[in-house]
């Protein structure tokens, strides 16, 4: 079989493909196009790997496709045409690498000192850059390093490879929030709540984010339009599982559980299999969430996703090992995570959550 055939043999396989099969597939493509010499093909067909990999949330192989193609721009002179696509898709890359709480803080860190360099040898603004240092350690709860470089990338000149208008601004509402200023947050967020600013992930990511402040804030008839306006994208698309997760809490906490079991079942079961870790985290804390109002409301069995039964069990279960089960992963995952960076950052989030879920309704009111 001649490469065309065996080329397109290999392509005409994807439409039949689905999740990690998709990329696998898509790998394969390359591996064709490799072993023939057409470097120009495997290249293209790299830059459809990253795309589908960061549409599904799968990290490592938005790492393998990204360190491809670097290794082709920095050692054949042939391809300096791919400088725009690898200073662009750098920021994607390190935008992930603290959400993974089995890669050390140390290689964070080494990471982005070779983006800085990177960056520097290619004659490149450095403010990309202290975004996203200031995003990462406000997520990792290192706020005075957050501060630092929140700083810098407000003082910074803007630049060439600046993310869009609507991405800053929800990076500037991410920092906010990680940093516990949620009225801040609020009101950094007007361009995108106004529909002045928008783009791919804008506002799906900014308004999952901001339903909780909005509803602690008194504006929770503004939080309800917002979830329903970005619910089926979270739904829909893996990389949003974290997105998810949010607008399942906020069903659930505003009376609507019952109602939105279909979704939590779907979260669970599609979240807890993630291989990112915040992912992971943020579903299991909203399944524990949902559970727990489920439990407190009178339910006493539950039927759970196969994909998180533990062993012994049939699918269905008491809620309230459900709810335990859902608590113990949540909880661990937030204890790896502010082990890793030092801090104590996710663990009193989840801690008020378990306060205030375990609360005796207020005085007067009806037990059930």
């Amino acid at each position: 079989m001649g490469f065309y055939e065996e080329f397109q043999s290999e392509i005409d396989k994807l439409p039949f493909c689905r999740g990690e099969a998709q990329l696998a597939q898509i790998q394969a493509v390359i591996a064709v196009a490799e072993k023939h010499g057409d470097t120009d093909a495997a290249i293209e067909w790299y830059r459809h790997l990253l795309r589908a990999a960061s549409h599904q949330g799968r990290f490592d192989y938005e790492l393998g496709a990204f360190s491809a193609m670097r290794k082709f721009y920095e050692t054949d002179l042939k391809y300096k045409d791919l400088r725009g696509l690898i200073l662009w898709y750098f920021k994607w890359i390190v935008e992930r690498l603290p959400e993974h709480v089995e890669i050390p803080l140390e290689l964070i860190d080494t990471t982005f000192d070779q983006m800085v360099e990177f960056y520097r040898r290619e004659g490149e603004s450095l403010r990309p850059v202290y975004a996203l240092k200031s995003r990462c350690y406000a997520f990792l709860g290192k706020t005075d390093d957050a501060k630092k470089f929140y700083e810098l990338w407000e003082t910074t000149d803007t630049a060439k490879f600046d993310d869009c208008p609507a991405c800053q601004t929800h990076g500037k509402v991410q920092y906010l929030l990680d940093m516990n200023q949620s009225k801040e947050a609020i009101e950094a967020a007007a361009p995108i709540i106004a529909g002045e600013q928008k783009c791919e992930e804008v506002p799906t990511a900014t308004f999952s984010r901001l339903l909780m402040p909005l509803l602690f804030d008194g504006q929770g008839e503004l939080a309800n339009r917002m979830c329903h306006f970005v619910l089926r994208a979270v739904r829909k698309t893996p990389k949003f599982t974290s997105y998810f997760a949010n607008n399942v809490v906020f069903l659930a906490l505003t009376g609507r559980a019952h109602a939105t079991s279909r979704l939590a079942k779907l979260l669970l079961g599609r979240g807890s299999q993630q291989p990112n870790s915040y992912h992971r985290m943020c579903a299991w804390r909203a399944a524990w969430v949902w559970l727990m109002i489920l439990r407190n409301e009178g339910t006493e069995t539950v039927v759970v996703p196969r994909a998180v039964v533990p062993s012994g069990h049939g699918q269905e279960m008491p809620v309230t090992e459900a709810v335990e089960l859902c608590r113990n992963e949540a909880f661990a995952l937030a204890q790896a995570f502010d082990a890793r960076s030092g801090t104590d950052h996710f663990m009193p989030s989840l801690q008020g959550l378990h306060q205030m879920l375990n609360a005796p309704p207020p005085a007067g009111e009806d037990n059930g």
